[in-house]
Formats: structure tokens, C-alpha cells, sequence
């Protein structure tokens, strides 16, 4: 969570007002950390990402400017925003010279405490404004990647599954294929006798074509006396008590042929 908190940057080689300034901002609703010297807060700032960094201009060691001057020479530091704390304005070259290194305002000392905690919450805002930019972007690439790559895997599915498709259907081909001209004849019907599919060889022991077969009911081509064999048969069937099949004649069947019967598992 505190990554999520924002951070400012104080500094000032004069630690007694280093620490009143950190008094003054104890109530905003963010981390301040403070430095008694350029160096060290070229340290905190390779560390940390400011929403803003607040520099004193008369420091003995790195003045104000040159601090300015090296912070935005750092990778993705150079947007840091900076206030230039002064103890006087010397003259309006010197306050230009702050604006072209990258200031964003300046603030005279003593700072007036109203004043400096506005103008700190300005700048607060405009970081959490731009944090929360960052996560929708980040949250909306990765929305976007995760559809992506559920995208790549329903694409490889449904090639899987086109595949699988292609080969029931051949599979499907070469079992129509042996049905229809196998040489013996085969039919299947339901438990009341009803044709559901029927092969060539089944149509001509039938004398009929396979068309004009399908939902025909089997027993209009039974003898009259073979019917109670083939309800008996087909009950026995369907409740899976009978394993193999019965022999019944065929109305139309010549020189008293019969038609063998037997249920395939």
C-alpha cells in the first residue's frame, strides 16, 4: 500500500527549517521525506518517484539550481515537479533562470503555512490524478492480454474441434460407405418397428427403394403369423434380455425365403 501513497522530496542544508516545513505538510496525506544535501537527494530521488520535489536555491555544497539541473538528468525523473524555496528574490534573471531549469513556482521564506500547504495538496492531486491514469491503462492491458490470449485459445479449440470434426465425418464417409454396400442387409428400427436407416442390400430384399423405406414400419413386410415373433423379439431387445435374434419371412420375399433377425449391441 505505500507504493500507492504519494511521496514528496524536501531539501535544504539548514535542518532546523527542514524540519519545520516536514511539521507544517503532517497532516497531508502523503510520505515526506527530507534531505540535508544535493547528494542525498539525488540518492531519494533515483529511489523514488515525487509527486514533488521542494528545493532550497542557497545551499552551500549543490545549490537549488544545480540540484534542479541533475534531477532532470535522471531516467524518468525529468517530470518531477520542483518548487524553489528562497530566502529573496536577487533579481528577475535569477527567478527566470529557476523557470528554464524546470520549476514550477517558487516560494519565498518564511513560507506562509496556508499558502505552501495549497499549493502541496495542487500538486498531490495531480499525482493521484495521474496515478490513477496509470492503473486504468495498465489494468486495460491487461484486460486486453488476458482477452487476447483467451482469444488464442478459443481459436486453437475450435481448430482442435474442426479437426476432431473432420475426422467423425470421414469416419462417418467410410462407415456409409461399408453400410450401404455391405452384401448382407442391415436396417434399424425402434421398439414399435419403425425404420430409422437401411442399407442397399436391406431395400432389395425389401423390393423397395431405401427412400421410400425410411419411417415405414418393418412389420408391414411380415407375414401375418411371424408379427408375435417379432413383438416377443423386440421386447426381449430392448430390455436386454435377448443376445441373439430370430428368424421371421418376409411377405414379399420369393420361394419362401426368410429374413434373419438379430440385435447389434
Amino acid at each position: 500500500m505505500n507504493d500507492l501513497i504519494s511521496k514528496i522530496l524536501i531539501v535544504d542544508d539548514d535542518v532546523y527549517y527542514l524540519t519545520l516545513l516536514k511539521a507544517i505538510l503532517k497532516n497531508i496525506d502523503a510520505n515526506v521525506l527530507i534531505a540535508e544535501s544535493g547528494e542525498k537527494a539525488l540518492l531519494l530521488v533515483e529511489e523514488n518517484d515525487f509527486a514533488l520535489a521542494i528545493l532550497d536555491i542557497q545551499m552551500a555544497d549543490m545549490d537549488g539550481f544545480e540540484l534542479a539541473m541533475r534531477i532532470r538528468s535522471l531516467q524518468n525523473r525529468d517530470l518531477v515537479p520542483i518548487i524553489f524555496l528562497t530566502s529573496y528574490f536577487s533579481d528577475e534573471i535569477q527567478m527566470f533562470k529557476g523557470y528554464d531549469i524546470g520549476a514550477i513556482d517558487y516560494l519565498t521564506k518564511p513560507v506562509n503555512k496556508n499558502i505552501f500547504v495549497n499549493k502541496v495538496n495542487i500538486f498531490l492531486k495531480l499525482d493521484r490524478q495521474k496515478r490513477n491514469l496509470i492503473s486504468s491503462k495498465e489494468s486495460l492491458e491487461r484486460s486486453k492480454s488476458e482477452l487476447e490470449a483467451q482469444q488464442k485459445e478459443m481459436n486453437f479449440k475450435n481448430s482442435e474441434l474442426r479437426k476432431s470434426q473432420k475426422e467423425i465425418e470421414k469416419s462417418q464417409r467410410k462407415y456409409i460407405k461399408l453400410y450401404d454396400f455391405a452384401p448382407t442387409g442391415y436396417l434399424t428400427i425402434n421398439r414399435e418397428g419403425r425404420l430409422f436407416e437401411i442399407n442397399l442390400k436391406g431395400a432389395r430384399l425389401l423390393e423397395d427403394d431405401r427412400s421410400n423405406l425410411i419411417d415405414c414400419n418393418l412389420k408391414e413386410f411380415i407375414e401375418n403369423e411371424m408379427l408375435s415373433f417379432l413383438d416377443d423379439f423386440l421386447i426381449q431387445v430392448f430390455e436386454n434380455k435377448m443376445p441373439s435374434g430370430c428368424e421371421i419371412r418376409l411377405k414379399r420375399l420369393k420361394e419362401n425365403q426368410s429374413l434373419y433377425i438379430w440385435k447389434v449391441r
